[in-house]
Protein backbone atom coordinates (compact mmCIF):
# COMPACT_ATOMS: atom_id res chain seq x y z
CA UNK A 1 0.00 0.00 0.00
CA UNK A 2 1.42 3.48 -0.64
CA UNK A 3 2.24 5.39 2.15
CA UNK A 4 3.04 8.94 2.08
CA UNK A 5 6.25 10.36 4.14
CA UNK A 6 6.46 12.29 6.85
CA UNK A 7 8.37 15.21 7.56
CA UNK A 8 10.58 15.48 10.36
CA UNK A 9 9.59 16.91 13.75
CA UNK A 10 10.99 19.55 15.11
CA UNK A 11 12.88 19.30 18.27
CA UNK A 12 10.14 20.20 20.69
CA UNK A 13 8.73 16.89 22.17
CA UNK A 14 4.99 18.51 22.68
CA UNK A 15 3.74 21.65 21.44
CA UNK A 16 0.05 22.86 22.69
CA UNK A 17 -1.21 25.88 21.37
CA UNK A 18 -4.29 27.44 22.66
CA UNK A 19 -6.34 29.94 20.92
CA UNK A 20 -9.59 31.29 20.69
CA UNK A 21 -11.38 29.69 17.62
CA UNK A 22 -14.47 30.94 15.69
CA UNK A 23 -15.99 29.00 13.37
CA UNK A 24 -17.30 30.26 9.94
CA UNK A 25 -20.92 32.06 9.93
CA UNK A 26 -21.36 30.09 6.74
CA UNK A 27 -24.03 32.42 5.23
CA UNK A 28 -26.80 30.90 7.97
CA UNK A 29 -28.58 32.78 10.55
CA UNK A 30 -30.21 30.04 12.82
CA UNK A 31 -26.83 27.85 13.13
CA UNK A 32 -25.11 30.18 15.06
CA UNK A 33 -21.12 30.58 15.53
CA UNK A 34 -19.95 28.09 18.46
CA UNK A 35 -16.30 29.61 20.68
CA UNK A 36 -14.31 26.73 20.87
CA UNK A 37 -10.79 26.57 22.35
CA UNK A 38 -8.20 24.68 20.55
CA UNK A 39 -5.13 22.34 21.69
CA UNK A 40 -2.63 21.57 18.91
CA UNK A 41 -0.77 18.08 19.91
CA UNK A 42 1.99 16.94 17.81
CA UNK A 43 3.14 13.17 17.96
CA UNK A 44 6.41 12.41 19.85
CA UNK A 45 6.44 11.44 22.50
CA UNK A 46 2.56 11.40 22.73
CA UNK A 47 1.98 9.31 19.72
CA UNK A 48 4.06 7.70 16.99
CA UNK A 49 3.33 9.98 13.91
CA UNK A 50 1.51 13.33 12.88
CA UNK A 51 -0.05 11.32 10.14
CA UNK A 52 -3.45 10.83 12.02
CA UNK A 53 -5.20 7.96 10.23
CA UNK A 54 -8.08 7.09 12.65
CA UNK A 55 -9.68 8.40 16.00
CA UNK A 56 -11.76 6.81 18.17
CA UNK A 57 -13.38 6.70 21.72
CA UNK A 58 -14.27 4.63 24.10
CA UNK A 59 -14.82 5.20 27.49
CA UNK A 60 -12.95 7.84 28.92
CA UNK A 61 -10.13 7.35 26.57
CA UNK A 62 -9.47 8.52 22.72
CA UNK A 63 -7.04 5.95 20.45
CA UNK A 64 -4.91 7.55 18.03
CA UNK A 65 -4.02 5.27 14.62
CA UNK A 66 -0.90 6.59 12.33
CA UNK A 67 0.69 5.61 9.66
CA UNK A 68 3.37 4.27 11.97
CA UNK A 69 1.66 3.17 15.10
CA UNK A 70 -0.80 3.05 17.64
CA UNK A 71 -1.45 5.62 20.49
CA UNK A 72 -3.95 6.05 23.61
CA UNK A 73 -4.67 9.26 25.52
CA UNK A 74 -6.81 9.17 28.69
CA UNK A 75 -7.38 12.93 29.09
CA UNK A 76 -3.89 13.47 31.35
CA UNK A 77 -1.32 11.00 29.48
CA UNK A 78 -0.52 9.69 26.41
CA UNK A 79 0.81 5.81 25.87
CA UNK A 80 2.07 4.43 22.60
CA UNK A 81 1.94 0.70 21.03
CA UNK A 82 4.29 0.13 18.54
CA UNK A 83 4.72 -3.33 16.86
CA UNK A 84 8.65 -4.29 16.09
CA UNK A 85 10.06 -1.27 13.27
CA UNK A 86 12.98 -0.03 11.98
CA UNK A 87 14.30 3.50 12.62
CA UNK A 88 17.29 5.28 10.72
CA UNK A 89 20.84 4.74 12.93
CA UNK A 90 22.21 7.72 11.61
CA UNK A 91 24.69 5.77 9.44
CA UNK A 92 22.28 5.40 6.43
CA UNK A 93 21.20 2.22 7.91
CA UNK A 94 18.00 1.19 9.97
CA UNK A 95 17.92 -0.64 13.48
CA UNK A 96 15.27 -3.02 14.28
CA UNK A 97 13.32 -1.65 17.35
CA UNK A 98 11.25 -3.95 19.67
CA UNK A 99 7.91 -2.75 19.89
CA UNK A 100 5.98 -3.08 22.79
CA UNK A 101 2.80 -4.68 21.03
CA UNK A 102 4.41 -7.25 18.25
CA UNK A 103 1.40 -8.09 16.73
CA UNK A 104 0.45 -4.09 15.50
CA UNK A 105 3.91 -5.22 13.00
CA UNK A 106 5.35 -2.33 11.34
CA UNK A 107 2.68 -0.20 9.69
CA UNK A 108 -0.06 1.69 9.82
CA UNK A 109 -3.16 1.65 11.80
CA UNK A 110 -5.91 2.15 9.21
CA UNK A 111 -8.92 2.47 11.23
CA UNK A 112 -10.48 1.61 14.52
CA UNK A 113 -13.75 -0.24 16.35
CA UNK A 114 -14.69 -0.03 19.34
CA UNK A 115 -17.09 -2.84 20.54
CA UNK A 116 -17.78 -4.05 23.80
CA UNK A 117 -14.79 -5.95 25.56
CA UNK A 118 -13.02 -5.35 22.36
CA UNK A 119 -11.30 -2.97 20.23
CA UNK A 120 -10.77 -3.91 16.84
CA UNK A 121 -7.94 -2.39 14.33
CA UNK A 122 -7.79 -2.12 10.71
CA UNK A 123 -3.68 -2.45 10.20
CA UNK A 124 -1.34 -3.25 7.47
CA UNK A 125 -0.16 -6.02 9.66
CA UNK A 126 -3.52 -7.57 9.87
CA UNK A 127 -7.24 -7.59 11.71
CA UNK A 128 -5.75 -6.46 15.53
CA UNK A 129 -7.83 -7.49 18.57
CA UNK A 130 -7.32 -6.11 21.84
CA UNK A 131 -9.32 -7.40 24.99
CA UNK A 132 -9.50 -4.43 27.78
CA UNK A 133 -10.70 -5.99 30.32
CA UNK A 134 -7.67 -8.59 30.03
CA UNK A 135 -4.75 -6.24 28.41
CA UNK A 136 -4.03 -8.94 26.04
CA UNK A 137 -3.36 -8.58 22.52
CA UNK A 138 -4.18 -10.84 18.93
CA UNK A 139 -3.79 -10.15 15.59
CA UNK A 140 -5.33 -11.96 12.31
CA UNK A 141 -3.59 -12.51 9.43
CA UNK A 142 -3.38 -14.19 5.98
CA UNK A 143 -0.80 -16.84 8.05
CA UNK A 144 -2.74 -17.55 10.45
CA UNK A 145 -6.54 -16.97 9.47
CA UNK A 146 -8.38 -17.10 6.22
CA UNK A 147 -7.69 -13.69 5.51
CA UNK A 148 -5.98 -13.58 2.28
CA UNK A 149 -3.98 -10.33 2.30
CA UNK A 150 -2.74 -8.36 6.07
CA UNK A 151 -3.33 -5.02 4.30
CA UNK A 152 -6.34 -4.33 6.28
CA UNK A 153 -7.91 -1.15 5.39
CA UNK A 154 -11.60 -0.59 7.49
CA UNK A 155 -13.74 -2.20 9.69
CA UNK A 156 -17.15 -1.63 10.67
CA UNK A 157 -19.98 -3.51 12.78
CA UNK A 158 -22.72 -5.33 11.39
CA UNK A 159 -25.24 -7.13 13.63
CA UNK A 160 -23.02 -9.43 15.99
CA UNK A 161 -20.51 -9.55 13.32
CA UNK A 162 -18.02 -7.27 11.46
CA UNK A 163 -17.34 -6.77 7.88
CA UNK A 164 -13.05 -5.82 7.05
CA UNK A 165 -12.26 -4.45 3.94
CA UNK A 166 -9.02 -5.09 2.47
CA UNK A 167 -6.69 -3.77 0.31
CA UNK A 168 -6.79 -6.11 -2.62
CA UNK A 169 -9.28 -8.41 -1.84
CA UNK A 170 -12.58 -6.87 -1.35
CA UNK A 171 -14.42 -7.75 1.92
CA UNK A 172 -14.73 -10.11 4.60
CA UNK A 173 -16.67 -10.76 7.37
CA UNK A 174 -15.53 -12.10 10.54
CA UNK A 175 -18.07 -14.00 13.82
CA UNK A 176 -15.97 -12.98 16.34
CA UNK A 177 -18.22 -15.65 18.80
CA UNK A 178 -17.07 -18.84 16.35
CA UNK A 179 -14.31 -17.20 15.19
CA UNK A 180 -15.43 -17.69 11.28
CA UNK A 181 -14.79 -15.69 8.27
CA UNK A 182 -16.48 -15.91 5.44
CA UNK A 183 -15.54 -13.92 1.94
CA UNK A 184 -18.65 -11.68 0.87
CA UNK A 185 -17.04 -10.95 -2.85
CA UNK A 186 -20.55 -12.19 -4.52
CA UNK A 187 -22.01 -11.50 -7.86
CA UNK A 188 -22.61 -8.07 -8.67
CA UNK A 189 -19.78 -6.90 -6.01
CA UNK A 190 -17.01 -4.70 -7.98
CA UNK A 191 -13.30 -3.43 -6.97
CA UNK A 192 -10.97 -5.31 -4.31
CA UNK A 193 -9.50 -2.02 -3.46
CA UNK A 194 -11.78 -0.65 -0.32
CA UNK A 195 -11.24 1.96 1.14
CA UNK A 196 -14.35 2.47 3.35
CA UNK A 197 -17.79 0.06 4.60
CA UNK A 198 -20.55 1.17 6.81
CA UNK A 199 -23.43 -0.96 7.78
CA UNK A 200 -26.60 -1.30 9.51
CA UNK A 201 -28.71 -4.73 10.22
CA UNK A 202 -30.37 -4.78 6.91
CA UNK A 203 -27.57 -3.60 4.42
CA UNK A 204 -23.75 -3.12 4.09
CA UNK A 205 -21.85 -0.39 2.33
CA UNK A 206 -18.61 -0.70 0.45
CA UNK A 207 -16.86 2.26 -0.71
CA UNK A 208 -13.67 1.49 -3.61
CA UNK A 209 -10.95 2.91 -4.86
CA UNK A 210 -11.89 3.11 -8.64
CA UNK A 211 -15.25 1.11 -8.80
CA UNK A 212 -17.90 2.88 -6.71
CA UNK A 213 -20.22 1.86 -4.16
CA UNK A 214 -21.07 -1.90 -3.65
CA UNK A 215 -24.50 -1.94 -1.62
CA UNK A 216 -25.66 -5.95 0.16
CA UNK A 217 -28.95 -6.97 0.89
CA UNK A 218 -28.62 -9.80 3.57
CA UNK A 219 -32.41 -10.81 2.95
CA UNK A 220 -31.72 -10.93 -0.82
CA UNK A 221 -28.28 -12.06 -0.48
CA UNK A 222 -27.56 -9.74 -3.72
CA UNK A 223 -24.92 -7.24 -4.30
CA UNK A 224 -25.75 -3.98 -6.27
CA UNK A 225 -22.52 -1.90 -7.76
CA UNK A 226 -23.47 2.41 -8.12
CA UNK A 227 -21.15 3.87 -10.33
CA UNK A 228 -20.76 7.51 -11.69
CA UNK A 229 -21.90 6.51 -14.83
CA UNK A 230 -25.42 6.11 -13.07
CA UNK A 231 -25.85 9.62 -11.83
CA UNK A 232 -25.94 8.75 -8.43
CA UNK A 233 -22.40 9.48 -7.33
CA UNK A 234 -20.24 11.70 -8.33
CA UNK A 235 -17.28 9.74 -8.37
CA UNK A 236 -16.37 5.86 -8.38
CA UNK A 237 -13.53 7.15 -5.23
CA UNK A 238 -15.25 6.69 -2.23
CA UNK A 239 -12.78 7.51 0.54
CA UNK A 240 -15.44 7.45 3.58
CA UNK A 241 -18.83 5.99 4.85
CA UNK A 242 -21.07 7.02 7.57
CA UNK A 243 -24.44 6.45 8.71
CA UNK A 244 -27.22 7.57 10.94
CA UNK A 245 -31.28 6.20 11.67
CA UNK A 246 -32.22 7.58 8.34
CA UNK A 247 -29.07 7.67 5.59
CA UNK A 248 -25.80 6.64 4.67
CA UNK A 249 -23.28 9.51 3.96
CA UNK A 250 -20.81 8.80 1.28
CA UNK A 251 -17.49 10.86 1.26
CA UNK A 252 -16.11 10.86 -2.33
CA UNK A 253 -13.44 12.91 -3.93
CA UNK A 254 -16.02 15.19 -5.61
CA UNK A 255 -19.00 15.70 -2.97
CA UNK A 256 -20.91 14.31 -0.74
CA UNK A 257 -23.90 12.39 -1.58
CA UNK A 258 -26.38 11.61 1.32
CA UNK A 259 -28.27 8.14 0.30
CA UNK A 260 -31.63 8.82 1.77
CA UNK A 261 -32.72 4.44 3.15
CA UNK A 262 -36.79 5.23 2.91
CA UNK A 263 -36.57 6.04 -0.61
CA UNK A 264 -33.13 5.18 -1.86
CA UNK A 265 -32.74 8.83 -3.45
CA UNK A 266 -29.73 10.17 -3.52
CA UNK A 267 -28.60 14.08 -2.64
CA UNK A 268 -24.92 15.41 -3.99
CA UNK A 269 -23.82 18.24 -1.70
CA UNK A 270 -20.59 20.20 -2.94
CA UNK A 271 -18.92 23.49 -2.67
CA UNK A 272 -21.05 24.78 -5.44
CA UNK A 273 -24.42 24.13 -3.78
CA UNK A 274 -23.66 24.40 -0.26
CA UNK A 275 -21.24 25.85 2.20
CA UNK A 276 -19.45 22.53 2.41
CA UNK A 277 -15.72 23.59 2.77
CA UNK A 278 -14.42 20.90 0.17
CA UNK A 279 -15.05 18.41 -2.07
CA UNK A 280 -12.53 15.77 -1.48
CA UNK A 281 -13.72 14.10 1.54
CA UNK A 282 -11.80 12.44 3.27
CA UNK A 283 -13.14 11.63 6.94
CA UNK A 284 -16.78 11.44 8.10
CA UNK A 285 -18.15 11.74 11.43
CA UNK A 286 -21.90 11.24 13.02
CA UNK A 287 -22.20 12.31 16.50
CA UNK A 288 -25.74 10.36 17.66
CA UNK A 289 -25.86 12.79 20.89
CA UNK A 290 -25.91 15.97 18.69
CA UNK A 291 -26.78 14.92 15.64
CA UNK A 292 -24.12 16.34 13.75
CA UNK A 293 -21.91 15.31 11.03
CA UNK A 294 -18.75 16.20 10.61
CA UNK A 295 -16.67 16.09 7.29
CA UNK A 296 -13.12 16.19 6.80
CA UNK A 297 -11.94 17.52 3.41
CA UNK A 298 -8.48 18.15 1.92
CA UNK A 299 -9.94 21.95 2.45
CA UNK A 300 -10.70 21.93 6.40
CA UNK A 301 -13.70 20.77 8.90
CA UNK A 302 -17.03 21.17 8.19
CA UNK A 303 -20.12 20.63 10.66
CA UNK A 304 -23.55 19.90 8.98
CA UNK A 305 -27.04 19.91 11.93
CA UNK A 306 -28.65 18.48 8.61
CA UNK A 307 -29.77 21.81 7.18
CA UNK A 308 -26.69 24.50 7.90
CA UNK A 309 -22.65 24.32 8.01
CA UNK A 310 -20.10 25.95 9.36
CA UNK A 311 -16.57 25.23 8.59
CA UNK A 312 -12.63 25.47 10.19
CA UNK A 313 -9.90 25.59 8.80
CA UNK A 314 -6.39 27.14 9.21
CA UNK A 315 -7.40 30.42 9.76
CA UNK A 316 -9.33 29.41 12.41
CA UNK A 317 -6.69 27.55 14.38
CA UNK A 318 -6.13 23.85 12.18
CA UNK A 319 -3.04 22.57 12.12
CA UNK A 320 -3.13 21.84 8.36
CA UNK A 321 -6.46 21.74 5.91
CA UNK A 322 -5.75 18.25 4.59
CA UNK A 323 -8.29 16.71 7.54
CA UNK A 324 -7.70 12.58 7.37
CA UNK A 325 -10.15 11.39 10.62
CA UNK A 326 -12.62 12.91 12.88
CA UNK A 327 -14.00 12.21 16.06
CA UNK A 328 -15.84 13.32 18.93
CA UNK A 329 -16.04 12.51 22.86
CA UNK A 330 -18.56 14.61 25.21
CA UNK A 331 -18.26 18.16 24.27
CA UNK A 332 -14.77 18.12 22.55
CA UNK A 333 -13.74 17.29 18.65
CA UNK A 334 -10.83 15.46 17.76
CA UNK A 335 -9.45 16.34 14.27
CA UNK A 336 -6.32 14.25 12.76
CA UNK A 337 -4.59 15.80 9.90
CA UNK A 338 -2.45 14.44 7.25
CA UNK A 339 1.17 15.25 8.43
CA UNK A 340 0.52 18.14 11.21
CA UNK A 341 -1.07 16.22 13.97
CA UNK A 342 -4.02 16.41 16.28
CA UNK A 343 -6.34 19.67 17.12
CA UNK A 344 -8.64 19.46 19.76
CA UNK A 345 -11.56 21.72 19.31
CA UNK A 346 -13.55 22.37 22.70
CA UNK A 347 -16.99 24.08 23.37
CA UNK A 348 -16.60 26.65 25.63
Amino acid sequence: MQKISIRPLSVTSLFILYITLFMFPGQCENFKPVPYKTGIFLAKPNYPSNFVQSLASLRDSLWIGTDAGLARFDGLTWKTFRGDHLVPDGKYRYARIRGNVPELGAGGVNDILPMDSYIWFATDSGLVRYQTVTDRWYVYNSRNSPLKTDYIQCVTPFTDKIVIGTWGFGITIHDPQSNLFSSQVGTGFQGKYILAVAADKFRICVGTLHNGLNIYSPRENVWENITAASGKIPSNRINALERDNKSFFIGTDKGLVIFNLENRSTSLITTVNSNLIGNNIKALHHDPQSGLLYVGTTDGLSIFDGTYWKSVNENQGLPQNWVSSVTTTGDEIWVGTHDAGIARLKKQ
